[in-house]
């Protein structure tokens, strides 16, 4: 797959294959919105390599969510982590809701959302709890690909339904919007 690895400004790139005449079935953009200070010339640029059937997946990271809240409000973090100024490089924030309407806005209809495994739930209870303790980690990820792998060997469609229902809830530490183009718009 190295061979057909596109890095760098992801404008440029999409400008280039716009000029070659190229467009895709399907475009990933995975953990890549956040970092952008304009995430809706994102949407604007990707139409540029887009047929009718295009489909595109955009996953983000979950940040201020529901889980999230819970551990600040009940005291098992003491904070935002993920927005600290040391180690952040996100210019924005999604939920499900706001990354359906942004692109929503650029011509895109929400297929569907799906979440990732919730690891968040781990900072709920002190003793699996990542963030007070970073030496957990490792084993708090692990449970969650085990967990989510082996929910995936039952049934693909048990596993869609449950990422699906997670998004719903807003918890899940990442979500993945997957878009078409709007009909008519």
């Amino acid at each position: 797959m190295k061979k057909f690895l596109l890095q760098g400004d992801f404008e440029k790139i999409i400008n280039e294959l716009h000029s070659q005449g190229k467009t895709f079935d399907f475009i990933n953009s995975d953990n890549v919105l956040e970092h952008l200070p304009e995430p809706e010339k994102f949407f604007e640029s990707v139409k540029k390599v887009s047929n009718d059937n295009t489909m595109l997946c955009v996953t983000v990271p979950n940040d201020f969510s529901r889980i999230q809240k819970l551990a600040y409000e009940n005291g098992f973090i003491d904070g935002a982590f993920w927005v600290d100024k040391e180690t952040s490089e996100h210019f924005s924030y999604f939920s499900v809701d706001s990354l359906s309407s942004l692109g929503y806005a650029a011509g895109y209809e929400k297929l569907i959302a799906t979440a990732d495994w919730p690891i968040d739930f781990f900072l709920l209870h002190n003793r699996t709890n990542y963030r007070k303790d970073n030496a957990v980690g490792h084993d708090c990820h692990i449970a969650c690909a085990l967990l989510e792998n082996s929910i995936y060997d039952e049934s693909m469609d048990i596993a869609v339904n449950l990422f699906k229902t997670l998004a719903d809830a807003g918890v899940g530490r990442e979500i993945s919007v997957y878009f078409k183009m709007a009909k008519g718009r």
